[in-house]
């Protein structure tokens, strides 16, 4: 919550020619983009506590909050154009599921890359676990890590690309660059080291007999949390264990 009042207020206005106080649209712009950049967590860097390990630090993905600036200004100016005590919610382009300082939430899927793994909570309770088969890495297919999010869920559809062309019975994408998670039906053996031989284009590849509860606990704009271990997780003196 931000209150504005006194010369906080005050400095959002700028003087006419005959001597009277109308807001000034540049200055209220300034000011909603200072509380974007004070706020706005899309695209951002996060310290995740990842199951079993401890805090990691995660950049990038498509999830957060982020404010419209020009609406949220338009708004706000006619506010104080009103001359009235009046609470304002910002507008924003994407939206994340908590206000808090996680804003994560507590449903969401959470991948491991060095382990292989993943994680599905959905309000705080731990749902399902299991192995799974990420991006080959020594192809360049390697699965983006950051904070993404579920944006739409699909039934029954084929997957496509320059050299392969998959049907897939749930597909759950999570950034805009067409990777997710779907079912592998073509796959007997999950986790280990598979990735970096065999691994996807870039997609979660997950067991056939899981997806459907993968896909029966999930949600538009659910959280998926991907990292990789070996290479993000915090040392002891910047968590503080």
């Amino acid at each position: 919550k931000e209150e504005l009042k006194g010369q906080d207020l005050i400095k959002l206005f700028m003087k006419t020619d005959d001597y009277k106080l109308r807001p000034d649209p540049e200055k209220v712009k300034a000011y909603v983009k200072n509380l974007a950049a004070k706020y706005d967590t899309f695209k951002g860097t996060r310290d995740f506590n990842a199951t079993g390990i401890g805090p990691v630090r995660i950049s990038g993905g498509i999830y957060g909050w982020s404010t419209e600036i020009s609406k949220t200004s338009d708004e706000l100016l006619k506010a104080l154009e009103e001359r009235k005590d009046k609470v304002l919610t910002p507008a924003y382009k994407t939206v994340a599921q908590s206000r808090k300082v996680d804003d994560l939430g507590n449903s969401y899927i959470e991948i491991d890359i060095a382990r292989q793994n993943a994680w599905l909570y959905r309000d705080g309770n731990l749902i399902l676990e299991t192995k799974v088969v990420t991006g080959n890495t020594n192809l360049g297919n390697g699965t983006p890590t950051g904070t993404h999010k579920i944006w739409s869920r699909e039934r029954d559809r084929f997957l496509t690309g320059e050299d392969y062309k998959s049907f897939v019975n749930y597909w759950l994408p999570i950034n805009w660059q067409g990777v997710g998670l779907h079912d592998a039906s073509w796959r007997k053996d999950f986790g280990g080291d598979i990735y970096l031989t065999r691994g996807s284009h870039g997609c979660i590849n997950i067991p056939s007999n899981l997806m459907p509860k993968i896909f029966e606990n999930t949600f538009i704009g659910m959280p998926v949390v991907v990292y990789d271990s070996a290479k993000q997780k915090l040392p002891a003196n910047e968590n503080g264990s």
